[in-house]
């Protein structure tokens, strides 16, 4: 099985727009909602595919609830921390005429001590089903910057290959 890890996974919405200028008002010629997140992303993919994957990370609030919920029907497994706070969203809004696109990030929910522990207990019982782990996105707020490098680490212990995306 492949491990993916998305520590700060966000609703991803996306809004596009005829002409978008900053200060203007506009409507949507159309609207897209969906989990994102580097390491769901590779979960997704592969499930149109046809290949399983178990995606990990930290889940909060209604927006967490819709990320697991969407990724279960699309047959993926899950196995989220759930944490106090909302998970975060990123809005996208396109500009249809000039094809740009305009970032909005949230930062995410604070993920406490306890809860990157629970993570990790729950990512060791899963690295003794994998063969491979992607690690992709920012961290959310909380946890050790040097949480990654422990992931990596684990998983080397136990000669699973890992890719990171934490750009």
């Amino acid at each position: 099985m492949i491990i993916t890890v998305t520590l700060n996974p966000a609703v991803d919405e996306e809004y596009v727009v005829p002409e978008f200028r900053p200060g203007g008002w506009f409507r949507t010629s159309s609207t897209g909602r969906s989990p994102g997140g580097k390491g769901i992303n590779v979960s997704l993919i592969m499930a149109q595919l046809g290949y399983t994957s178990a995606a990990m990370g930290f889940l909060a609030g209604f927006n967490g609830e819709y990320i697991r919920d969407v990724l279960r029907r699309k047959r993926i497994t899950t196995n989220f921390v759930h944490v106090r706070g909302e998970t975060r969203t990123n809005v996208y809004i396109v500009d249809e005429i000039g094809r740009v696109e305009t970032g909005i990030a949230e930062s995410g929910p604070y993920v406490p001590e306890g809860a990157a522990s629970r993570f990790l207990v729950n990512y060791d019982r899963m690295l003794a089903r994998a063969h491979l782990v992607v690690i992709g996105g920012s961290l959310p707020p909380g946890v050790p910057l040097d949480f990654y490098r422990e992931l990596v680490l684990r998983a080397k212990s136990r000669d699973i290959p890992t890719i990171v995306d934490a750009a």
